[in-house]
């Protein structure tokens, strides 16, 4: 019996596991959970109808490098020192991660970050870092996308350079990709893949990606 106590108590002061999905420009109206159509997000639901949905919150910043620094930080942009898109985050800045570190977590990260500098073991105070070049590279050499028939947005994303109907998909088309084929499927198995490799030991997880409205063919 006292065994079992034991091993309940240790269970129980078990720290939990941390993973956090950030999903790049993503409106939380954009949710089947939020009534809307269109949106096919069974997975996103099943999570909000799990834990807790906050309907009027707000980000730090309408610019992304800004609002994911801010967030990594836990400052204001202003005081994070990234306030537009190119700004580098700097090394010396508190992060999430590092104080994972400290407590004894092993750290990773999967996808968009806007760190906008090269990524390194390390970096940020995570561990495992394959964020966009590097994540790019490697969905290129490993996956060999297979061409979509019919009408579907283009497949590269271009904001501010092509007209605004065809980078906001005003036309509402799928993505020029199967889901299997997609970057953002890609990074999706790296990240199951570190958490099955890491089940057993204490992680905090970033996994971010692009997110999008796609038929599922």
């Amino acid at each position: 019996m006292a065994g079992a106590a034991a091993a309940l108590s240790a269970q129980t002061r078990r720290k939990p596991n941390f993973l956090f999905i950030l999903a790049d420009d993503h409106a939380g109206y954009a949710l089947g959970c939020d009534g809307n159509r269109d949106a096919r997000t069974p997975h996103l639901d099943r999570l909000a109808s799990e834990g807790m949905r906050f309907a009027a919150h707000h980000c730090n910043s309408p610019v992304c490098t800004p609002s994911r620094q801010s967030f990594l930080t836990g400052q204001l942009p202003h005081a994070a020192g990234v306030t537009v898109l190119a700004t580098p985050l700097a090394i010396d800045k508190p992060t999430l991660a590092k104080q994972f570190k400290k407590a004894g977590y092993q750290t990773a990260v999967f996808g968009k970050m806007h760190f906008n500098r090269p990524a390194a073991p390390g970096l940020h105070g995570f561990d495992v870092v394959m964020t966009e070049d590097e994540i790019t590279k490697a969905w290129t050499s490993d996956v060999n996308p297979r061409p979509v028939v019919g009408r579907a947005k283009p497949a590269q994303w271009r904001p501010f350079r092509g007209p605004a109907r065809i980078w906001l998909n005003a036309d509402k088309l799928p993505l020029a990709r199967y889901d299997e084929d997609t970057r953002g499927t890609y990074i999706a198995r790296k990240a199951i893949h570190y958490l099955e490799e890491n089940r057993n030991r204490q992680f905090a997880l970033y996994r971010t990606a692009v997110a999008c409205l796609r038929d599922p063919r």
